[in-house]
């Protein structure tokens, strides 16, 4: 989780450049292979405009990232979610799939 900073560094790429709220979680993408800067292939910043936190992320063999977490009010969806509006909760769950291979390119690219 990134709180209260912007100098996370985040790709060109990224779904947020920017922290969106007091808390945001974040998902990096890192290539062992390569050395210093280059290492890092994504990185974004994942929240609204409120408190955000990822608290897991997870990877399945065909290249989608999972990333878990709580959410609150402002949360971005996108069209055919199971809900795209904040419950008022304490925080709402959600699950965001990334794709690896829109992100970065099929594998043999990476």
């Amino acid at each position: 989780m990134v709180a209260g900073e912007n100098r996370f560094p985040v790709t060109a790429n990224a779904l947020n450049q920017a922290l969106s709220g007091p808390f945001d979680g974040f998902v990096v993408v890192i290539d062992p292979l390569l050395r210093g800067t280059e290492q890092l292939r994504y990185a974004t910043y994942l929240g609204g405009p409120w408190l955000d936190a990822a608290v897991a992320v997870v990877a399945d063999p065909v290249g989608r990232v999972y990333v878990p977490g709580t959410a609150s009010h402002g949360f971005p969806t996108t069209p055919g979610a199971f809900s795209t509006r904040y419950n008022l909760g304490f925080g709402d769950a959600f699950v965001t799939c990334m794709n690896l291979d829109a992100l970065l390119g099929p594998p043999g690219d990476r």
